[in-house]
């Protein structure tokens, strides 16, 4: 696969100026650790939009005995208690935050997509569990859930998270990407949007395919300033010369690139036709989200 560093600033089809509006986001807990990593992250984007956070939680009844549902209702119940404390200390944390919490019980697929549409939700955060073993990677089963039964884009928040560093600056390194011919208004804008929220850099990954079959990749590297997002001066110092010259597929590009640059948050936007719901482990979307040693916002293209 080629690489081409290119001095030129592709014109995006959102404004350069910001004009993505959040209102509403939500966080959806299983109540675990990576969770907690990714409510950081929730409540940092929450105070810079200044949207409402939601917290929701939805108790799977499976491991219940149908025969007792009392249990189910008591699972319930626990859960409320621990969402409502950690809203209450969050709210003491940051005042001006405005919280919501939801507990429901059932299938998580149905009811998820349910309550993004009732409360107006923009964006869903979720913790996922990462590395799980030698050359093992996987989102976890609510995580992968999430991503496939959603329309709206999804924070994927890893257990390399910063937890200090997000709050106190945010994402340094923004790196906007997606697959041959995958192109999303909503990924755009949400890529140039955090660039502006964080004055971060933002590196714009355009992938072509040419007539012969070979791959080549476009890295163009910018950064918002005060009149909007400008070409970095020097783009070669994107430094993509010490990937390898031959890669095996999409993702290791991007991956490589991804790593090169020093992203700290990935804006993938993945195929509309099959927003990693069809053969889930052998998808290149997938490949890349499980793959990244960073943060990735999974927006299905438009």
């Amino acid at each position: 696969m080629k690489l081409e560093i290119s001095s030129r600033v592709p014109q995006p089809r959102v404004a350069v100026d910001d004009q993505l509006r959040l209102t509403n986001i939500l966080l959806a807990t299983d109540l675990s650790e990576g969770s907690k990593r990714a409510l950081d992250y929730a409540v940092a984007i929450a105070s810079r939009y200044k949207a409402k956070l939601h917290l929701y939680h939805c108790v799977d009844p499976r491991p219940y005995n149908i025969s007792q549902p009392e249990a189910i209702g008591l699972a319930g119940e626990l859960a409320r208690t621990e969402i409502e404390s950690a809203a209450r200390e969050l709210q003491r944390q940051h005042h001006s935050l405005e919280l919501e919490t939801q507990v429901t019980a059932g299938d998580i697929s149905s009811l998820l997509p349910q309550a993004i549409e009732h409360l107006h939700a923009e964006l869903v955060v979720v913790g996922t569990h990462g590395r799980t073993g030698w050359k093992k990677m996987v989102l976890g089963s609510v995580a992968e859930t999430i991503v496939r039964c959603v329309s709206c884009p999804v924070l994927c928040v890893g257990p390399s998270a910063n937890r200090t560093g997000v709050q106190e600056f945010g994402p340094r390194n923004i790196m906007l990407a997606a697959e041959v011919g995958v192109r999303s208004q909503q990924a755009e804008s949400f890529a140039f949007s955090l660039a502006h929220k964080y004055h971060a850099h933002l590196v714009i990954v355009e992938m072509l395919q040419e007539s012969s079959g070979r791959l080549t990749a476009k890295v163009t590297r910018r950064r918002w300033q005060d009149s909007g997002l400008a070409g970095e001066a020097d783009p070669g110092t994107v430094e993509l010369e010490q990937l390898p010259n031959e890669v095996d597929s999409q993702s290791d590009l991007i991956l490589g690139i991804s790593q090169q640059t020093a992203t700290d948050l990935l804006v993938l936007a993945v195929p509309a036709t099959n927003p990693l719901t069809e053969r889930l482990w052998s998808g290149e979307s997938y490949r890349t989200v499980i793959g990244a040693q960073c943060e990735v916002l999974v927006v299905h293209a438009t």
